[in-house]
């Protein structure tokens, strides 16, 4: 350093990911109730909110271990412009969003999601709409399947 000299990089670390031990169950499959398919809301959203109030939805799921979504999003809170197309403003990533996911039935491997957001209180005033991202687990081919669950549209005041 001193000298202003570029040092030699050194051996390189071990990957270790292969030889840790990992105590999480592996996804079976996803089931869903009857008459349902993953995405329904189950729990929509009122029409009108102001802001500093949390807006909540809640969706027939998927296990969130199918994806991880790195790098993607499990959720986004959409902003209608005033040509009617949806703009993502708020993903999983900022603050004022939250994404819970709750197993229903370990046996029938079902479970939903809530989505929340609390809104701040400079969101600009205008129609918004949750929407969920998920993956789903068949149980004889193991295959993963994406879908998407969005809810009613709603004013934030």
């Amino acid at each position: 350093m001193i000298k202003n000299t570029k040092l030699p990089a050194g051996p390189k670390p071990k990957l270790l990911l292969d030889d840790q031990l990992s105590f999480v169950t592996p996804v079976i499959y996803d089931g869903k109730p009857i008459g349902k398919e993953f995405g329904d809301v189950l729990t929509d959203v009122v029409a009108d909110y102001k802001r500093n109030t949390t807006v909540s939805a809640t969706f027939q799921a998927g296990n969130p271990r199918n994806n991880l979504k790195t790098g993607a999003t499990f959720l986004s809170v959409d902003y209608q412009d005033n040509s009617g197309k949806w703009i993502p403003r708020y993903t999983d990533a900022d603050w004022s969003t939250k994404f819970i996911w709750k197993r229903t039935s370990t046996i029938l491997g079902q479970s939903e999601v809530t989505i929340e957001w609390t809104i701040p209180s400079d969101a600009p005033i205008g129609t918004y709409r949750l929407k969920y991202y998920g993956d789903h687990k068949q149980a004889v081919t193991e295959t993963v399947h994406s879908f998407e669950g969005v809810s009613s549209s709603f004013k934030v005041h």
